[in-house]
């Protein structure tokens, strides 16, 4: 029986392997567990039980997904070690932001590369990554989803989500009087704010969250929720404003009728081709 470990450590790729997760535990030929380094940034202490379980769990691939940074010493230490390393959603972007760097380096250290869309794939032959190592796979973000509209307003509301730029603290500051000039004076929108992912300056985003002039504005806070309900939020809302790249894939499929206003310019340069679903089934089929 084959045996694979899924790595994670932020919510929004969780979600995204979720449906992989579910896949590969209907299968009697795979046995699948979790490592999450959640909630927080990887401690000293995350990273010794990280090894302890790669080493007694004794997986036959590692699962490593998607651009954080969390994710490059897990990548770097299973391929030195002798494990054979997957990664998910490899190739997605191919610019210099620090995701995409991360991403690419976790694809060096990568056997198998598993990419959403032939423009994916094009970006790794681009890297240098040879083409037999390559699976078109499709979408997970649609695969078994579950919605739940329970915290949603019964009013018109935006969704917010601004994560910081985490080579600049002048540029996230930046952003955040952007986001205010963008939702101040609305008082025909309710305000949904969900709080920011752990890069660099988050703190002032956390901080803006709870200052008073922000505070008269924003109707609900949430530091984190499942994924069913956040595609809630998304399915109803009617704007999304700040830089989730979310807002660029379920956005544009659950609610194309929602306003998107982009703050900042941490999505400059993605591309997103249509969409493919089907990728957690054929994920699970090639890991096994």
């Amino acid at each position: 029986m084959r045996e694979i470990l899924l790595l994670s450590a932020d919510r929004s790729e969780r979600g995204l392997l979720d449906p992989v997760m579910k896949e590969l535990k209907l299968r009697d030929d795979v046995e699948a567990e979790w490592f999450s380094f959640c909630p927080t940034q990887p401690s000293y202490e995350t990273l010794l039980a990280f090894e302890e379980v790669l080493h007694s769990f004794n997986p036959d691939i590692v699962l490593v997904p998607t651009d954080r940074f969390e994710m490059v010493y897990p990548a770097a230490y299973a391929f030195h070690h002798g494990f054979i390393v997957a990664h998910f959603h490899a190739g997605s972007n191919s610019s210099n932001h620090p995701d995409d760097l991360n991403r690419r380096v976790i694809s060096v250290f990568s056997h198998v590369l598993l990419a959403n869309m032939p423009e994916h794939k094009e970006n790794l032959i681009k890297q240098g990554e040879e083409p037999w190592r390559i699976h078109v796979v499709g979408s997970t973000a649609f695969g078994n989803i579950e919605i739940d509209t329970s915290l949603c307003p019964n009013k018109p509301y935006d969704l917010v989500i601004l994560h910081p730029n985490p080579t600049s603290r002048e540029k996230t500051e930046q952003d955040i009087t952007a986001l205010g000039n963008a939702i101040f004076g609305n008082a025909d929108l309710e305000i949904v704010w969900l709080a920011p992912n752990h890069d660099r300056n988050y703190e002032l985003i956390l901080s803006t969250m709870r200052d008073n002039d922000f505070a008269s504005y924003v109707h609900r806070i949430y530091k984190n929720i499942p994924r069913p309900q956040y595609l809630g939020l998304l399915k109803k809302c009617t704007r999304a404003v700040g830089n989730s790249s979310s807002f660029y894939y379920e956005l544009q499929v659950l609610n194309p009728h929602a306003q998107l206003i982009q703050i900042g310019e941490r999505n400059n340069g993605l591309v997103v081709p249509e969409t493919e679903t089907g990728g957690a089934r054929r994920i699970a089929e090639l890991l096994a």
